[in-house]
């Protein structure tokens, strides 16, 4: 599995422009998301559903990155 580099510089576009109660695309519907803990990755796969481009997702992780969720 290659390894994906981390993407630093886009939390903290993402707490500035989404997350904090001033940010200029702010939703209260993700005030949950100011105490969490987040992280990105950058990747060049492509990522599609029905027929549309993917350019951004988020999922929640339970347990360690790497570990079995199985």
């Amino acid at each position: 599995m290659p390894d994906l580099p981390a993407a630093h510089e886009l939390i903290e576009w993402i707490t500035s422009t989404i997350i904090e109660d001033d940010a200029p695309l702010h939703n209260p519907d993700h005030a949950h998301l100011a105490g969490a803990s987040i992280g990105a990755l950058w990747t060049n796969v492509d990522n599609a559903e029905a027929g549309r481009q993917i350019v951004g997702r988020c999922e929640l992780r339970h347990g360690q990155l790497g570990e079995s969720e199985g």
